[in-house]
């Protein structure tokens, strides 16, 4: 099976999808947003909130440990986005 196949057409995330990505709790998540620590969610789809790509990738910058630079950073941050695909139960073959 292709790659192209296993990813929604749709590349958004749901609270899990967060949750994985910054390594929070799901009551840890809701009460950030609560706090406006975490940007609203984009849309929603089947009643569930959903985040696009680019604000999740947003709140793991925001969230990237300052004494990471150049490819480390980068490495953190692809890390996350790897967990949040994960969660969503996205598969690459």
């Amino acid at each position: 099976m292709s790659y192209a196949a296993n990813i929604p057409p749709q590349l958004d995330f749901s609270k899990r999808g967060m949750c994985a990505a910054l390594n929070m709790a799901e009551d840890e998540f809701t009460d950030a947003y609560r706090n406006k620590e975490i940007a609203p969610p984009d849309s929603v789809r089947l009643r569930e909130p959903r985040w696009s790509v680019m604000a999740l990738g947003q709140e793991i910058k925001k969230r990237t440990p300052a004494h990471l630079v150049g490819l480390e950073a980068l490495n953190y941050q692809l890390e996350a986005l790897a967990r949040a695909e994960r969660a969503e139960g996205w598969r690459h073959d």
